[in-house]
């Protein structure tokens, strides 16, 4: 895959990522979210960054220390499903 490619599935993740009120940013119903991580080629390497910008942004935010564990694991539960 190359870097175009790459980068349209994750513009279509970004522009497909669900609202607050549970419909993409299309107008449409959510029914497949979390499949269009594969494929992108998200390495150990990625994730670790990723999860270093996560917590700087949780900390950024001052969210309390009980949430971000709880944001934490559940991003931790994803990474079989992410991670290539």
């Amino acid at each position: 895959m190359d870097g175009a490619t790459t980068a349209r599935g994750r513009s279509c993740c970004l522009s497909s990522a669900p609202s607050a009120s549970g419909r993409s940013n299309r107008g449409g119903e959510v029914t497949t979210p979390g499949l269009c991580q594969r494929g992108m080629r998200i390495s150990e390497s990625d994730w670790n960054v990723f999860l270093g910008h996560a917590a700087a942004t949780l900390a950024n935010f001052q969210v309390p220390e009980a949430e971000r564990c709880d944001v934490v694991a559940f991003v931790q539960s994803l990474k079989k499903e992410i991670v290539e």
